[in-house]
């Protein structure tokens, strides 16, 4: 069941939608876009001129397709679409609401199909490069300063020390930003891997190494 968030001020429209959201088997929940768990967030223009800071947050760290669909009265040129990914207007149209969630959905399933995919072949390349270079600093230091694997220095406090040009280049900073302590890797973590996060540390404080399952 596709989990949605009602960003949406209480109205009748607000009633409506979530009604028509139960009886066609989705989910709702409750809590803020900063830190809920959701598949899709429906959002009404003062919700999204108030959280879109935090929305735009969690869009780039979610390192996934996170929807957000806003519903408004009408589209013109003094809204700021930033952090949406389709609109839909006022009066709602059912059959309309329908296809949007679906097509949106949809797209967020397929790429996270593919990131699973891509995240077995990395993990992969991975375990057979470290293979490989188990008791070579020398063709470690190499790969470090190439271009196919990013590498990142960070503490346990959540702060991103060094990275080399490939990690940089992943998540969309630049050395200059690295420098300035603008990086931290715990604002990039989606909530639902601080859990998992928090028991590497207590793995690496204890016995050096974690699991990597």
């Amino acid at each position: 069941m596709k989990q949605i968030l009602l960003c949406l001020d209480p109205s009748d429209t607000r009633l409506a939608i979530a009604q028509w959201l139960q009886r066609h088997d989705y989910e709702l929940v409750e809590g803020a876009a900063e830190s809920a768990q959701f598949d899709l967030c429906l959002i009404d223009r003062p919700n999204l001129d108030r959280d879109r800071a935090s929305i735009l947050d969690r869009k780039q760290s979610a390192f996934a397709l996170l929807p957000v669909l806003l519903v408004c009265d009408q589209l013109d040129a003094a809204i700021d679409l930033q952090g949406v990914d389709e609109v839909i207007k006022l009066p709602i149209d059912w059959l309309e609401l329908q296809v949007r969630l679906t097509n949106l959905l949809r797209s967020r399933q397929y790429l996270q199909a593919f990131q699973a995919v891509e995240r077995d072949r990395v993990d992969a390349e991975y375990e057979s490069v470290f293979a490989a270079l188990q008791g070579n600093d020398l063709g470690l230091q190499r790969l470090v300063e190439s271009s196919v694997i990013g590498f990142v220095i960070a503490n346990f406090q959540g702060q991103i020390l060094d990275a080399n040009d490939a990690f940089l280049a992943l998540i969309g900073y630049t050395r200059s930003e690295l420098r300035a302590g603008q990086i931290r890797w715990d604002r990039m973590t989606p909530p639902e891997y601080y859990e998992r996060d928090r028991q590497i540390i207590v793995e690496l404080q204890v016995h050096e190494h974690f699991s990597t399952r």
